[in-house]
C-alpha cells in the first residue's frame, strides 16, 4: 500500500511538472525570430534600459538590429526590441507607453497572448515582415 501511494505521488509530481511551461526569455524569443528566418542581429542590452522616460518595468530585454533596413538619419542601426516582464501589468505599462507614442515610433508593437512579452520594431520594416514577427509574438505564452 505504501509503495502505491509513493508511486501515485511521484506520477502526480511528474504530470504537474509537464504542465508547467517556463516563461520565455528575451534571448529565446530572439532565437525564435532567427529560427523563423527573421532578422535579429547583434542582440544587446536596450539603450533605453538606463535612461530616458521609457518604463523600466521589464525584467529581461534585448534590442536587436535589422540590417536590411540600413541606418537612420543619425547613423544608428534600425532595430527592434524584446521585453519580458514578470507580470502582465508590468508589460501593460510598456505597451501603453508605446501606444501613447505610436505616432513617433510607428505601428509595430505587439504584446504576447498572456501579456508578459512586448516586442516593438522599427517603423521602416515592411508590413508583411512585421506581421511575421507579430505571429511569433502572439503565439508566445
Amino acid at each position: 500500500m505504501h509503495c502505491r501511494l509513493n508511486l501515485l505521488l511521484v506520477c502526480g509530481i511528474l504530470l504537474a511538472s509537464c504542465a508547467v511551461t517556463s516563461a520565455p526569455t528575451a534571448r529565446s524569443i530572439v532565437d525564435r525570430f532567427t529560427a523563423a528566418g527573421l532578422e535579429a542581429a547583434n542582440p544587446h542590452r536596450p539603450p533605453f534600459a538606463d535612461q530616458g522616460l521609457f518604463p523600466r518595468t521589464f525584467s529581461d530585454g534585448l534590442t536587436f538590429e535589422l540590417p536590411s533596413l540600413g541606418k537612420n538619419v543619425v547613423d544608428q542601426a534600425r532595430n527592434g526590441s524584446v521585453l519580458v516582464c514578470i507580470t502582465k501589468p508590468n508589460c501593460d505599462t510598456i505597451y501603453e507607453y508605446l501606444d501613447t507614442y505610436s505616432g513617433l515610433i510607428g505601428p509595430y508593437y505587439y504584446q504576447s497572448h498572456l501579456g508578459t512579452v512586448v516586442v516593438f520594431l522599427d517603423n521602416k520594416l515592411p508590413k508583411a515582415t512585421a506581421a511575421r514577427y507579430e505571429q511569433i509574438v502572439r503565439a508566445l505564452p
